[in-house]
């Protein structure tokens, strides 16, 4: 009769135990509010010269326009487990370099998780144009080549690089510069022809004389 009366006397002293929550901070199944935070890790590259004080790091919404060191480096601390979206954008104006994301970046309770090298690419467009040559009188001459274009910066970084590109014009005085970093811009045309006169003919010594021409550049640019 004593065994009897036991059984459901510790069954239900059992069924009164409470479920005890997880509380070990690296525990998965622990609340993530209560879970120990990540780290990310990482290093920025610019793919041309440009200013990396300006580079800004967002993870998920929670940790929004993060630095990054003047080596390109970063370190993204308290970062909740889960999974994130890492974004790295450029914030100059006008924006030079191309954003970046990681859409599903996990970072466990804990961890230290190094990204390696991420590389930002330019925002390029092309400059494309034509020159035509006037004489002393306003006049169209026809096109030639070897016409010097040249595009520098004309609001460079201070202490920065100084971003230019220069090309020869085409035999119709034509020009194209590609993969052109989004920026203000001088346009610079340069061209010294030096024309000398055909050797001289007996009785006119007169044409044995070198002349320069020097004539006037019009720059469009497309």
């Amino acid at each position: 009769m004593r065994a009897w009366l036991a059984v459901p006397v510790f069954a239900a002293l059992g069924a009164c135990v409470p479920e005890v929550e997880p509380r070990n901070p690296y525990d998965p199944e622990t609340p993530a509010a209560q879970q120990a935070s990540g780290t990310l890790r990482g290093r920025v590259s610019l793919r041309a010269p440009g200013d990396l004080s300006l580079i800004r790091i967002d993870v998920g919404a929670h940790k929004v326009g993060v630095p990054i060191d003047g080596d390109g480096s970063f370190a993204v601390g308290d970062v909740e487990p889960g999974v994130h979206e890492l974004r790295l954008y450029d914030t100059a104006e006008p924006v030079r370099f191309r954003a970046r994301q990681l859409p599903a970046l996990t970072v466990r309770a804990g961890a230290e998780v190094d990204l390696g090298t991420l590389d930002l690419d330019l925002v390029a467009g092309r400059v494309v144009g034509h020159v035509d040559l006037l004489d002393d009188r306003g006049s169209r001459v026809p096109p030639r080549g070897g016409i010097q274009i040249e595009l520098r910066d004309a609001r460079p970084a201070e202490g920065g690089p100084r971003y230019s590109a220069s090309q020869l014009t085409s035999a119709t005085g034509d020009y194209a510069l590609e993969d052109v970093p989004a920026g203000s811009y001088e346009l610079v045309a340069t061209l010294e022809a030096h024309v000398r006169a055909r050797p001289a003919a007996a009785g006119r010594p007169d044409e044995a004389e070198p002349r320069t021409s020097r004539p006037a550049i019009r720059s469009t640019c497309l």
